[in-house]
């Protein structure tokens, strides 16, 4: 589905419209095609929702709306997103939350960032930890009103044993490391000195909103993702976190743990692991496949106000051709880099289609740290042997941007202000005609 220069044209144009234009052209089939999008006599035909959605003064005509509020983002949270990303005109999808985070959300939970990595109290955490009597317990948790909050899981029995709790929680020393300790066997009692606080229902902490892809449509060129913790990155977690808290007072942008938005987008993930954690990298032999890999779909993109459903890596790769984007090369399934799987299970490397041999993820030789020329060179050599696009163009900014390439462009832009003066006075400076034009001095053959 190749991208002509008319609909690349109608992307660029849309992102400049105001919300009630892109919502009648969408109406007229006059716009960019998208993910699951079919054209029938020259209109498109696809599972979208235009701006505003079912709330913009009628009826839905789609269930696209229904299934972003049901299992993505809270109803008020989507109104938010969706102003957001036409103010910042940025495309930005979700994997799914679940309805139990959800409803957390909606009591004003604190959403988890990376340093918490245990699960969510719902239906399949707590089968795969009682499955003898999951029904009950099941029950049991929803009739305390737990359910869709972290838990603290026993390594050795798998039981819950507590939840996460989030800072200003006043209980003291009875919470260790952010766990509120509970008993199964005595939950109310457990639970009480935690419900004695009127607010509790906003101390736990459940899942944020984990973003897959993001896309701005800002300045020249065609759509891309932004560099990682870049500040096109971080202007738009900040953009969609701030929309969130004008409509939502428990989650102000200054608390960060009540953020909906805590890091980056996933797609993002192997360039932020070679960026940050090298290390980690070369020790595990790769990345954790579940996150490096593309999905788990379907996901829910919010594209400058329109909200689409895609539900595989086709259908991912030709929304990025639609709006006039490249897909990261691993992502891409037609691509020739792709995520192989490691020695250690769980885990990938770069590899590719054609069964050539998997590159390492990293040089064997130690990185240096930060943005020292050879560490930006590495980076460099490890993401053009993985096939890696996207960490490429990041080393290849962060080599432009640090020494020496910054030293050169300043010491080139220090060479032309010197020369300017003395180009200008030799222009302003009047000249003898003959000096001018030296044919002109000589007399004139009568």
């Amino acid at each position: 589905m190749p991208t002509s220069g008319g609909t690349a044209f109608n992307a660029y144009r849309q992102a400049d419209e105001p919300p009630r234009a892109q919502h009648l052209r969408a109406a007229q089939g006059d716009g960019p095609a998208v993910a699951g999008q079919t054209v029938l006599g020259g209109k498109p035909q696809f599972e979208q929702e235009s701006y505003m959605g079912k709330n913009a003064g009628g009826k839905s005509n789609g269930n696209v709306i229904d299934k972003v509020e049901s299992e993505f983002v809270t109803p008020q949270h989507r109104l938010a997103i969706e102003e957001a990303s036409v103010k910042g005109k940025f495309a930005v999808s979700f994997r799914a939350a679940g309805a139990a985070t959800l409803a957390a959300l909606e009591e004003g939970a604190a959403a988890k960032g990376h340093d918490i990595l245990e699960k969510t109290i719902k239906q399949s955490s707590i089968a795969k930890a009682y499955p003898n009597n999951a029904a009950e317990m099941l029950q049991k948790v929803r009739e305390a009103g737990i359910e869709g909050y972290v838990g603290h899981w026993d390594k050795a029995s798998g039981e819950l044993k507590g939840i996460y709790l989030s800072s200003g929680h006043g209980l003291g020393d009875k919470v260790q490391g952010n766990i509120y300790p509970i008993d199964m066997n005595r939950l109310d009692e457990s639970l009480a000195p935690l419900k004695q606080n009127p607010g509790w229902k906003a101390l736990p902490f459940t899942g944020d909103y984990d973003m897959h892809d993001m896309l701005t449509f800002r300045g020249a060129g065609r759509p891309h993702t932004p560099l990682v913790d870049s500040k096109e990155e971080l202007a738009i977690r900040k953009g969609i976190n701030q929309a969130v808290a004008d409509v939502d007072p428990r989650r102000p942008v200054a608390d960060t743990e009540h953020n909906v938005i805590r890091h980056g987008p996933q797609v993002n993930f192997s360039s932020y692991m070679l960026d940050r954690e090298a290390g980690a990298v070369k020790r595990d032999g790769g990345f954790l496949g579940v996150v490096a890999r593309p999905g788990e779909f379907p996901v829910a993109m919010v594209d400058r106000g329109k909200w689409s459903i895609i539900n595989d890596s086709n259908q991912l790769a030709g929304y990025y051709r639609s709006v006039g984007a490249q897909i990261k090369e691993t992502w891409n399934p037609d691509g020739v880099r792709t995520f192989a799987d490691a020695d250690k299970p769980g885990m990938v490397k770069y590899g590719r289609r054609d069964e050539t041999p998997a590159k390492p993820p990293v040089p064997a030789a130690p990185k240096p740290a930060g943005n020292e020329p050879s560490a930006v060179l590495d980076r460099m050599l490890t993401a053009a042997q993985g096939g890696d696009r996207e960490a490429f163009r990041q080393a290849t900014q962060q080599a432009a941007a640090a020494a020496p390439g910054r030293e050169l462009r300043n010491e080139a832009a220090a060479s032309v202000d010197r020369q300017e003066p003395s180009r200008t006075q030799a222009t302003a400076q009047p000249q003898p005609v003959e000096q001018a034009l030296p044919g002109l001095s000589q007399p004139r053959v009568r």
